[in-house]
């Protein structure tokens, strides 16, 4: 099933509003008449975001600004400006480092919670926050 495109979801949110503001009989509509896979909470959910709809583009997919927060914010930006105290410091910054330190931060900050700091959290931090790792490379004298 593909992704419907901004414009189809201005579409059904007009046909909506032209028949009585109820997002229900849309879907049913949509389905029978023009032969598209989409559930009743999907057209529900447009619905509700009729107004971002209407302001986006038509020829993008999905509404900007919709996807979820880290949980773990406030530790990630602790952790962060560890990672630059450290290099600043000129001391080794590595993988292994950011999933311990998260780990222990986790552990004082949020106490009992069982958080484990995975290889795609730890990516998911570097991504976040515009981190990369440098090689170490030794150059014959």
């Amino acid at each position: 099933m593909m992704p419907k495109s901004m414009a189809e979801k201005k579409e059904v949110v007009q046909w909506i509003e032209k028949n009585g503001g109820v997002p229900t009989p849309a879907a049913v509509y949509f389905k029978n008449e023009r032969g598209w896979k989409v559930s009743e909470t999907q057209v529900q959910y447009w619905w509700k975001q009729r107004t971002a709809i209407k302001a986006a583009p038509a020829l993008r997919n999905r509404l900007t600004g919709t996807s979820a927060e880290p949980r773990l914010s406030e530790i990630e930006d602790i952790l962060f400006d560890q990672v630059l105290f450290r290099r600043s410091a000129k001391e080794k910054v590595s993988r292994d480092w950011i999933r311990d330190a998260g780990q222990r931060l986790a552990a004082s900050e949020l106490g009992g919670t069982n958080f484990v700091a995975s290889d795609r959290w730890v990516n998911g931090f570097m991504r976040r926050y515009g981190l990369s790792l440098r090689r170490i490379t030794i150059l014959p004298c």
